[in-house]
């Protein structure tokens, strides 16, 4: 919690979509004026002002109480993201206890305070960071089996936050549907995740942009099936990927990326079966994003 609110204080808005795709329209909806960019135009639409509605809740409360300072404001959600963002990572790390034993998750925990990626990341409000808070509570719930938490942070990540990121949530699928049979808790419980979610977000983007919208589907058509979208602002080479990984994470971006072979090997040497929720499956979240992105040219900043 320190580490996260350390970050919340001192880190810098360090992207310039944070500031304009994020902030401006946040003081619009506070305090009736700011930017608008071209992604928040009726023309293209591909943010969901259900996203900003969410991160004004706090600031609101804090408007019942006190004057809504812009300053005081901008500090006060930075430490909500970062408590909500501490709270994600204990539930991720009692999942990771369970499934692979206190002393991985107590190195894992180690490796995330120090980690300047998450630093960066934690107290950013960008829906990139909203993912990477909901990617810890799948990832908990899917260690604990808890399927339905895995199931509607997927959802919530996925919606709200980048559909991209419902990619990650491949592999919880594949265990929840192939290898625990459990299809009707699923189809039930990604039912309930569209009703919460999806539907309410069209209600609230259909009054602001009046006209029905569905920003997710939007930002995959805009993305995939066009031919300028990930290569608007120019691209970077593969080698970006590389850096950043080291930048963020250090040498443990390394230890990750050959983790896999390494407990294939260990478990062939040992003649050890793996109990409860093979590793292979755990780690093929990380080797399905570096397949499809690490071969995507990537947006310049």
């Amino acid at each position: 919690m320190s580490a996260r609110l350390c970050a919340a204080a001192w880190n810098i808005v360090g992207d310039c979509d944070e500031t304009y795709n994020y902030w401006e329209p946040t003081h619009y909806l506070m305090f009736g004026k700011g930017f608008q960019t071209w992604e928040y135009s009726p023309v293209y639409a591909i943010r969901s002002y259900a996203y900003l509605l969410l991160h004004t809740l706090p600031m609101r409360l804090y408007g019942l109480f006190a004057t809504p300072n812009p300053v005081m404001l901008f500090f006060i959600t930075r430490c909500v993201l970062a408590f909500a963002c501490a709270l994600c990572e204990v539930y991720f790390y009692k999942g990771v206890c369970k499934q692979f034993g206190n002393n991985v998750a107590r190195v894992m925990l180690c490796f995330q305070i120090l980690s300047a990626g998450m630093f960066i990341s934690s107290s950013a409000y960008l829906p990139s960071s909203f993912c990477m808070y909901m990617t810890f509570l799948s990832f908990g719930g899917w260690f604990l089996e808890k399927y339905e938490v895995a199931i509607m942070a997927t959802a919530a990540s996925a919606i709200l936050g980048w559909p991209f990121a419902g990619i990650i949530g491949v592999p919880i699928a594949f265990d929840v549907l192939l290898r625990k049979r459990k299809i009707k808790l699923f189809i039930l419980w990604c039912f309930l995740a569209l009703v919460t979610f999806l539907l309410p977000m069209m209600q609230i983007d259909q009054y602001y942009y009046g006209k029905l919208v569905i920003a997710p589907l939007n930002i995959v058509m805009y993305n995939v099936f066009t031919d300028h979208g990930p290569d608007l602002y120019g691209v970077e080479p593969f080698s970006f990927y590389i850096f950043n990984g080291l930048l963020n994470f250090n040498a443990v971006f390394i230890w990750a990326v050959c983790s896999l072979p390494f407990v294939v090997v260990y478990n062939w040497l040992m003649k050890d079966k793996e109990r409860g929720l093979p590793c292979w499956l755990a780690l093929s979240s990380m080797y399905i994003w570096f397949l499809i992105f690490f071969t995507r040219p990537h947006k310049v900043s």
